[in-house]
């Protein structure tokens, strides 16, 4: 499999508080494309809306090489490993 970027972040929490940290890297020139980090808090009901505002962060940076779909994947795999 041939990868254009790599995605890649962590996650911080204290409480209910809690910052996402990512980033995106192209594969060929091992740069970094971009970096955002997000601070918020969580409760049950939010974790999903967090989840897509990640997703809705990440998708514009990669123009036509990656589906939504691919991406809520790669972000879900993401939190529930965190």
């Amino acid at each position: 499999m041939k990868l254009d970027y790599i995605f890649s972040g962590n996650i911080q929490s204290i409480q209910n508080k809690f910052r996402i940290y990512m980033q995106l890297i192209n594969t060929t020139t091992h740069k970094l494309v971009w970096s955002k980090m997000l601070e918020r808090r969580l409760t049950d009901a939010d974790i999903f809306d967090i989840q897509d505002e990640v997703v809705a962060l990440v998708v514009p940076e990669l123009g036509h090489t990656c589906t939504r779909r691919k991406l809520e994947l790669q972000s879900a795999l993401m939190i529930a490993t965190a």
